[in-house]
Formats: structure tokens, C-alpha cells, sequence
């Protein structure tokens, strides 16, 4: 069997700029019958003692956990300066995501990125666990609801904060912009009590801290008055769109998918804000939408179900019961697909069905856009029914 073989240089920095990635040799080797293996390593020297990647099998996503004020975030595709996501194969090789991608694309091509997939993780603690009332832009986000602190919510609702409330509206007469103005004035009473209570404001007594944090209390309820307060069950699908305001409530743990691109604007948080020294509220205000979307879905189905369409992708979801099994398509874009399992456990058959991989509850993989085309189904690996997620 012939092989074709071809050696080239990437900049990583050049396709995510500012993570501070090297500069790799990328050797890739294409059989005439199409297998494709690659491998890789900073310089052409060091080529030959590097493992040899299979490019058309299904691989691990593994996760970076990043601290936050409000709990953690749980990354599985993140490629970013505090944080590189990396990849396992099926003999427990491990490369970066930004690597591992790079050996994807063809020489001179555009190396193509998956959409971002996270787990939110918030403390149960309603002083600290919720996350910032922010708004994008440009991102597109979407929330699949996986936990909830019985402790909080004992009817097994959480919350998220989620649009403005029409209840607050009428109360000025429905004129936005009045309510935006009334909105703006009082997020900034809050943030000179959370300055005060942050250590932002010089040193206080006892008492005027003690005094910050009462009138820091009621000040902050008020700036919640206006904004919708949306339960949310298990399994539950939230789409957010750009100008949507939100915030995800503690003790609500969800899985999120969302646009590769980082921004937001901080409309106010009820914490001390590490990642820059300034909220962005009077843009945030200005620019956020009335409109809240329909967040209602069908109780989830045998096959796929698609839950979410967005400009650069979808979401679908699927049950697979003991005897089910289900094909994974080529994405819109043809590009590569991430798959995320929710509960039970899930085989991956790839490779026209000769080979195999075992997925976990809580474990995520990178479904090559080759192998997809080569052809991919799942079946259910246990006796429970498990749900899953691709995108």
C-alpha cells in the first residue's frame, strides 16, 4: 500500500492569537486507501520519536478546571492564554487541542475550530454562587440544565436570570428607555456599596462596612426586580442570543455550548470582579434586548432531536434506550462534531463499525470530521437509558 507523506510548519499563535502557542512541524502520512495518521513536534529534529496520531478515530476531550468567584468552570474545548484543553486517544496518547487540530487540516488551510463546551459549576451558596448579569454581543450561548441543589430548590426548579421583566416594564408605563435609565442609576448605587465592601474605597470602620453590606443587600434585590427570574427542571434547554441579559443562579449546574469567540459586557455582579476592574454597565444597559425567547422544547426522544440552531451551529439530543443505536451526520458546516454525554453510557462505533469506544456520563469527544463521513453510530452501553448531546 503507498503512502503519501508531507512535513510543514504551523504558527498556532497565528489561528488563537494571544493563548502563546509554539510553533509546530506537522508530519502527515495518507495511504492509498485513505487511512491518515499525523504526529508532531517542535522541531523537525525531534519528528522521528513522536507517536504517530490516528486521524479518523474519535478522541477524548479532556478538561481544564478554571476557578471562579462564583464556583468553576469545567472547559472541554477551551484553547485561551489561563487555559489549553487537550485531547486522549485511544491508547492514552495525549496532545493539545490547538496541536491535535492543527494535524486535522491540510497544509495552507484554515485549521478548523470546534464550538466552545463547557460545564458550569456554581456554588450552592446564593451570597456567591451566582454568575455575573452579563451581555454578549456576538456570542451565542446555550444552557442544557444537568444539576440542581436540592438544598436551594427543593421542588427541583432552579433559576435564571433571564431578560428584563415585562412586570417591571409596566410599571413605567412600557417605556424602555425610562426603565433602562432607572436600571442604570440604581446598578450604580449598588457598585459604590460593592466597591466599599471590595476594600476599593479606602480604609472604613466596622460600622460603615457593616452599613455597606445591609444597604448592598436591598440595593441589589432592587437591581434583580429587573430582570425575568426563569425556572428551569433538569434537562431543560435554555438558548441565550446576543443582547439577551443573564446570569445562572447558584447552585444550578448546566453544560454550555457556545460560539468560539470571547466577550462579554459585565452589567453588574454581587462579588468582587477579578478578570478586569471595571463592569460595563451603561454599554450593557444600552444595549441589551426586551425580547426573551421561547425557551420551551419536547420531552427528549429516541434519535436525534435538534434543541438548538444558531448561525454557526446546532445542538441536538438523543435517548438512547438498552437496545437503541442512532448515526451521527456531517455537521452544516462539514465540519468536526463534539459529542457530550448527560447520563448512562455510550459506545462509539467508527471506522465502518470495526472499532469502538466506550463514552462516559460526564465525558465529552471529538468526532473527526473524516470519521463522521466514514461513518459513526452509537449505541447505548449499559442497561439504563443514556442521553446525550452533539453539536
Amino acid at each position: 500500500m503507498q503512502t503519501e507523506s508531507r512535513i510543514w510548519s504551523v504558527d498556532l499563535d497565528t489561528q488563537w492569537n494571544g493563548a502563546g502557542l509554539p510553533k509546530i512541524v506537522i508530519e502527515k502520512e495518507i495511504s492509498s486507501g485513505g487511512e491518515r495518521r499525523a504526529r508532531t513536534a517542535l522541531s523537525r529534529a525531534e519528528l522521528p520519536a513522536q507517536g504517530w496520531f490516528d486521524l479518523d478515530e474519535p478522541v477524548v476531550l479532556l478538561t481544564h478546571r478554571e476557578p471562579k468567584p462564583w464556583g468553576a468552570e469545567v472547559w472541554f474545548t477551551g484553547i485561551e492564554k489561563r487555559g489549553i484543553c487537550r485531547v486522549e486517544n485511544g491508547m492514552r496518547q495525549s496532545l493539545s487541542l490547538p496541536a491535535y487540530l492543527a494535524l486535522q487540516a491540510m497544509e495552507g488551510s484554515t485549521i478548523a475550530t470546534p464550538p466552545l463546551l463547557k460545564i458550569l459549576d456554581p456554588f450552592a451558596d446564593r451570597s456567591r454562587g451566582s454568575l455575573y448579569i452579563e451581555v454578549h454581543e456576538k456570542k451565542w450561548e446555550t444552557y442544557i440544565v444537568t444539576g440542581i441543589d436540592s438544598s436551594l430548590y427543593p421542588d427541583g426548579k432552579g433559576e435564571l436570570l433571564f431578560g428584563f421583566s415585562k412586570n417591571k416594564l409596566a410599571e413605567f408605563g412600557g417605556d424602555q428607555q425610562k426603565f433602562k435609565s432607572a436600571l442604570l442609576a440604581e446598578v450604580r448605587r449598588y457598585e459604590v456599596y460593592r466597591r466599599a465592601l471590595d476594600g476599593e474605597c479606602g480604609e472604613q470602620s466596622p460600622a460603615a462596612i457593616a452599613e455597606a453590606a445591609a444597604q448592598a443587600e436591598s440595593s441589589w434585590q432592587r437591581v434583580q426586580s429587573y430582570f425575568n427570574m426563569l425556572k428551569v427542571g433538569l434537562g431543560d434547554v435554555v438558548q441565550v442570543p446576543p443582547f439577551t441579559p443573564h446570569s445562572l443562579q447558584a447552585g444550578v449546574c448546566v453544560v454550555e455550548f457556545q460560539t468560539p469567540v470571547y466577550e462579554r459586557l459585565i452589567l453588574a455582579f454581587n462579588q468582587k470582579v477579578l478578570t478586569q476592574g471595571h463592569w460595563d454597565s451603561e454599554k450593557a444597559v444600552e444595549s441589551a434586548s426586551f425580547g426573551t425567547p421561547d425557551v420551551s422544547l419536547p420531552e427528549p426522544q429516541t434519535g436525534w432531536q435538534q434543541i438548538v440552531s444558531f448561525p454557526e451551529f446546532d445542538v441536538e439530543r438523543c435517548r438512547l434506550d438498552s437496545s437503541a443505536a442512532v448515526s451521527v451526520q456531517p455537521s452544516k458546516s462539514n465540519g468536526h462534531r463534539v459529542l457530550f454525554v448527560i447520563s448512562g453510557n455510550v459506545e462509539v462505533h467508527f471506522a465502518g463499525g470495526v472499532r469502538s469506544m466506550k463514552v462516559m456520563q460526564g465525558q465529552a469527544v471529538l468526532l473527526p470530521a473524516t470519521a463522521v463521513l466514514n461513518g459513526i453510530s452509537l449505541g447505548n452501553a449499559g442497561t439504563a437509558a443514556a442521553g446525550c448531546l452533539l453539536v
